[in-house]
């Protein structure tokens, strides 16, 4: 009887050492999501400020309007790594969890994805994040108003262009 307990003892200590080490993946897996996450938003910033800065100098409309895209890009990439943290959370919580149903080294955060019994994994709860929200919000935003700026400057142009025109077709 003494060497069944033994070995029992022996199958718990590797079972937990294995899912020890499935944690540490998953918390590995979990710190890479937010470091890009967070490299996304860095990015957003930087591009859209040379990018914002070049448009406000010259204040075209078209270079306003293309000045948009890489805000909203990184917005989505973005969001896609914010996701991702939260399906790996998820996981790592099953894992972590006393008699726990996942595989060792399961990494699969399909169960995840579509469960109404994970709501903070959707789409939707990751895209009304509050800081998600604040940032890639003011900059969209910041970039809108250079664009109405620019079309404002260009139609401001225009219409004392064609004044100018008129002043000296009525004159000439």
């Amino acid at each position: 009887m003494g060497r069944r307990s033994n070995r029992d003892s022996q199958q718990l200590l590797s079972w937990t050492a294995e899912r020890v080490k499935h944690l540490e993946f998953l918390q590995a897996t979990i710190a890479r999501q937010a470091s890009h996450s967070f490299a996304a938003k860095g990015w957003s910033l930087t591009v859209a400020a040379v990018i914002y800065g070049y448009t406000a100098a010259n204040l075209s409309w078209w270079m306003a309007l293309i000045a948009l895209v890489p805000p909203v890009m990184f917005a989505k990439l973005d969001l896609f790594f914010l996701r991702q943290e939260r399906l790996f959370r998820a996981l790592y919580d099953d894992v972590r969890a006393p008699n726990s149903a996942v595989p060792i080294f399961e990494m699969s955060t399909l169960r995840y994805q579509n469960s109404a019994k994970y709501p903070a994994c959707s789409p939707r709860s990751v895209r009304r994040s509050k800081p998600w929200r604040w940032l890639h919000f003011t900059v969209i935003g910041l970039g809108l108003l250079l664009l109405v700026v620019a079309l404002f400057q260009m139609l401001s142009v225009q219409d004392l262009a064609d004044r100018i025109c008129g002043v000296i077709q009525h004159h000439g």
